[in-house]
């Protein structure tokens, strides 16, 4: 931890600018001597202090730092402040109301209330001017295995307290095609047309879902390719797909039908470029899918799509034994058979 520490120098050299009540300082060829300037010595009694702070939690406070400052609903002030000898001075300020009010038991001073300082520390009132501070208390952090070999991040929990390892959920594909699922499955599929690649099971998140529009890139051997990923959020529909512009293949982003710009930005949907893949976020739910017009990756967070999406990039379970999911729920072994049933047209 680093304290702002204050440093404060008692320099004793001789101060020439200093009231003297006594000669300076004489000097010979055998022998120094010397005699202390008077603004070198405390005039008080009170001794020199190391300098103090408040600490409230993990938060630390100087000597006249604000700790807390709060209005109840009676319009009644009560603040505190980290004292010159830093302890916590607790102050109130009348009610802004016409009857008078008892200063003496105001709410935030009843023994048992609590205040929360700040999303990882309350304060407990005990009564008698004093108060106990109670840090949030996390479980230990446990390192887990993730089945798809990617590694796994530590993330903070909905108050940014507490921290436990989760697994990523990455789903990618290319070339005519491969997939390799959310936990790690590797397969491959060969057909056109639109397919499903992720859905959720119970919608949390508006209609969020991501298709692969296929399309058969080398007809005499019967390989597909993705032409368009198709990503749907809110009533936004975002298509990034490769379109031959001015005799050349160029990445073209459609938000509801109409082409953006990188840096374009509405509906909790951002997009951007990087080389020469296409990017969409949508921050809100933490949704990141890439697109070059040969390879695409959905990445989404298992906080909050695990055990809770379908489609051919899977479960997203950390579990592969339940990756090959159909429509219907059915769990079965081949993720190619699977990949079948996710046609757009048979799940409208």
């Amino acid at each position: 931890m680093c304290l702002n520490y204050k440093i404060r120098v008692l320099c004793c050299s001789p101060n020439y600018k200093c009231p003297t009540t006594s000669p300076l300082p004489t000097t010979s060829r055998t022998t120094i001597t010397t005699i202390p300037e008077p603004c070198c010595i405390s005039t008080s009694s009170t001794p020199v202090s190391t300098p103090c702070f408040c600490k409230i939690g993990d938060a630390i406070f100087s000597p006249g730092d604000l700790i807390y400052n709060r209005t109840d609903n009676d319009g009644c002030r009560f603040y505190a402040i980290c004292s010159p000898t830093c302890t916590v001075e607790r102050h109130t300020v009348p009610c802004n109301v016409t009857t008078p009010l008892s200063t003496t038991s105001p709410e935030w001073s009843t023994p048992g209330q609590r205040y929360k300082l700040s999303n990882c520390t309350e304060v407990l009132c005990k009564g008698d001017h004093k108060v106990e501070v109670i840090p949030t208390h996390c479980p230990p952090v446990k390192e887990i295995t993730c089945a798809n070999k990617y590694p796994a991040m530590l993330v903070p929990d909905e108050n940014g307290c507490c921290y436990q390892y989760e697994c990523q959920c990455v789903c990618s594909g290319w070339g005519d095609p491969h997939y390799i699922t959310f936990d790690g499955t590797y397969y491959t599929f060969l057909e056109n047309c639109t397919y499903v690649l992720v859905k959720q099971i119970v919608p949390k998140y508006d209609n969020f879902r991501v298709y692969v529009d296929n399309y058969y890139c080398n007809a005499e051997d019967g390989l597909s390719c993705p032409k368009s990923i198709i990503i749907f959020y809110k009533s936004a529909e975002v298509v990034l797909t490769r379109k031959l512009m001015n005799g050349v293949m160029t990445n073209v982003m459609y938000f509801n039908q109409k082409i953006v710009k990188p840096g374009f930005k509405k509906d909790g949907i951002s997009f951007s470029t990087l080389g020469i893949n296409m990017i969409v976020e949508i921050p809100e739910i933490g949704a990141t899918i890439t697109f070059s017009g040969l390879i695409f990756s959905v990445k989404l967070p298992y906080s909050k799509f695990g055990n809770n999406t379908e489609g051919q990039c899977g479960t997203c379970t950390n579990n592969k034994l339940d990756e090959c999911r159909l429509p219907s729920g059915k769990i079965i072994s081949s993720c190619p058979q699977m990949a079948h049933h996710w046609i757009v047209d048979n799940n409208k």
